[in-house]
């Protein structure tokens, strides 16, 4: 005989529907791993409830909220788009954003306006508590490296590169402009500082000097050391953001002074031909 009992599962019925019965279907939780199986007898959706039973496992959320700015001026950025997996928001007029109920762990964030390149960052989102990240955006068309640090008073950004004749220069707090594509936008002396080193093409040449280009700070204050002080680089190309480093994951001594922490090579029209990630401390700026 024939069941026509409505409750026995049936290969043929649809995801909504398998959805519907087990309760998912308009719950606002983010739920782990919202996949259907069948087990030959029964229906699973999702992760099993830690008492053994169907119905899926929320997944713990947190809140990401800082503050967006112009990483060559430090002026807010209004109306940029920050995301994070489904969830996003829009900066308000004084650049802050906030995002909540994003999924704890690890999570990419990234930030975008007109006329800026999107940068991106990991973000370790806590489970039932915020965490705060602030992004420094860099325009189109122009190399920029932005220090920014967290409770040490004073960090000196530093930049080197090829001259056409040759020769090299050293961008920082005492030169600010050593060429003309290249200058020391802004130099902090605050705790939770910010400074920002452009490099443009060349007007001279009418394209960027080809050449490798480095990029260092030096720990100014002295204290806290590099493992604690909250040191961050990031790069950006014309076009895209080429990485961002924490000085606390790199090598040597916390107490070196020197964060030797990226070199690039570039060609006239722009392109990166190498990137070396160097991330390591030290007690000198020999060869930099």
């Amino acid at each position: 005989m024939t069941s026509n009992d409505s409750t026995t599962p049936h290969a043929s019925l649809d995801r909504r529907t398998l959805l519907k019965r087990a309760g998912v279907v308009g719950a606002t939780a983010v739920w782990a791993v919202p996949t259907i199986t069948s087990t030959g007898s029964a229906w699973a959706v999702g992760s099993p409830a830690p008492g053994g039973g169907g119905d899926p496992v929320p997944v713990p959320t947190g809140t990401v909220k800082g503050k967006v700015v112009d990483g060559a001026t430090l002026r807010p950025v209004a109306g940029a788009t920050v995301t994070a997996g489904t969830v996003s928001a829009t900066t308000a007029a004084d650049g802050t954003y906030t995002l909540a109920k994003v999924a704890s762990g690890s999570a990419s964030v990234s930030v975008s306006a007109p006329g800026y390149t999107t940068a991106t960052a990991q973000v370790d989102v806590p489970a039932n508590a915020s965490v705060t990240r602030d992004f420094a955006l860099s325009t189109t068309g122009s190399f920029r490296a932005i220090l920014s640090w967290g409770n040490v008073s004073d960090l000196d950004l530093y930049v080197s590169g090829p001259k056409p004749d040759g020769t090299r220069f050293t961008a920082s707090y005492n030169n600010y402009r050593p060429v003309p594509y290249v200058s020391l936008d802004v130099d902090s002396r605050n705790p939770g500082g910010t400074e920002t080193t452009t490099i443009t093409v060349d007007t001279l040449g009418g394209s960027f000097v080809p050449g490798e280009y480095r990029v260092w700070a030096y720990n100014y204050s002295g204290s806290p050391a590099y493992d604690t002080n909250g040191a961050r680089l990031s790069l950006f190309g014309p076009s895209a953001q080429l990485g961002t480093w924490d000085a606390a994951a790199a090598g040597g001594s916390a107490s070196d002074r020197y964060w030797y922490v990226v070199a690039f090579t570039v060609a006239a029209d722009g392109s990166v031909t190498a990137l070396d990630v160097k991330q390591q401390r030290r007690a000198d700026a020999a060869g930099l």
